[in-house]
C-alpha cells in the first residue's frame, strides 16, 4: 500500500513521509539469471561481458536483431497508472540505421535511434515513463534492430504511482486544505490522526473519494487540534 503522511500543527510546519512503492519487475538487474525475463529472439540475451551499469550482468538486443526483445509481464492494475524506469546504453558500433523501444502495458514510452543515444560507448543512461495499465496484466518490452553493434538495458523498475498530498493551507482556525494528487478515476480514502505513532488501522476516515481529475483540493473543517496527520489510502 502507497501511503503519503503529511504532520500539521498550529505553525503550520510540513514535513512529509513516502513510503517506496515495490517494484514489480522480478531481477531487474539481471543477476540471478530468473525465467521471468524472456529473450525472444536468435539476438536477444543476457550479457556477461561486464558492460552492466551495475553489478556484472545486463540485457541486450544486438545485431540484426529486428523485432527481438526482452520482456517480462507483471500483475497490474486496469486504470491504474505505473511509472517506468530503465537504464540504456550503445556499444556504437552499427554501420546502419538503428533502433531501439521501450513499451509498457502495449504503449511505447521510450523510442531512440542509435544516433540519438548521446552517452558514450557502453555507458548507461537514466529513462523513464508512465503509463496507464489497461489490463490486469502488462508487459515491459525492450526491442530494437541493431545493424552489428548492440543496445544494454539494466536496472529495469515498474511501480504504482503513489497518490501525493501537497500544498498544505490553513484557512481558518478550524479548516485546513491540501491537494490531493492521483489517478482519475481511482478511488482514495483520506485518514486523520493526532498521534502519528498508531497504526494505520487506528486511523479515523476523514473521507473517501473518487478521484474525477488528477488532482483535487480536500478540506477538513474540523481542523481543531494543536496537531493533526494525514495520510491517503488506495482503495481496491
Amino acid at each position: 500500500m502507497q501511503v503519503r503522511t503529511i504532520i500539521l500543527t498550529i505553525a503550520a510546519v510540513l514535513l512529509t513521509r513516502t513510503a517506496t512503492p515495490a517494484n514489480l519487475i522480478i531481477d531487474p538487474g539481471f543477476e540471478q539469471n530468473s525465467a521471468a525475463w524472456n529473450y525472444n529472439g536468435e539476438y536477444a540475451g543476457r550479457d556477461t561481458w561486464d558492460v552492466a551499469a551495475t553489478g556484472s550482468i545486463c540485457a541486450y538486443v544486438n545485431m540484426w536483431a529486428n523485432g527481438d526483445s526482452v520482456s517480462q509481464t507483471v500483475n497490474t492494475i486496469p486504470g491504474r497508472r505505473y511509472r517506468v524506469d530503465f537504464e540504456i546504453a550503445s556499444n556504437h558500433c552499427c554501420w546502419g540505421p538503428s533502433y531501439l523501444t521501450v513499451s509498457f502495458a502495449d504503449t511505447i514510452g521510450f523510442t531512440a535511434w542509435e544516433t540519438n543515444i548521446q552517452t558514450p560507448a557502453n555507458v548507461f543512461s537514466n529513462h523513464t515513463f508512465i503509463v496507464t495499465a489497461t489490463n490486469s496484466t502488462s508487459t515491459f518490452r525492450f526491442s530494437g534492430y541493431m545493424d552489428w553493434g548492440t543496445f544494454f538495458l539494466d536496472n529495469v523498475s515498474v511501480t504504482p504511482e503513489a497518490p501525493v498530498l501537497s500544498q498544505p493551507t490553513r484557512v481558518q482556525e478550524n479548516q485546513f486544505c491540501f491537494l490531493l494528487s492521483g489517478v482519475h478515476g481511482q478511488t482514495y480514502t483520506i485518514l486523520v490522526s493526532t498521534n502519528l505513532c498508531l497504526p494505520r488501522i487506528a486511523w479515523n476516515p476523514l473521507l473517501t473519494t473518487n478521484l474525477s481529475s488528477d488532482s483535487v483540493i480536500i478540506q477538513d473543517n474540523q481542523a481543531t487540534d494543536k496537531q493533526r496527520f494525514y495520510a491517503v489510502r488506495l482503495e481496491p
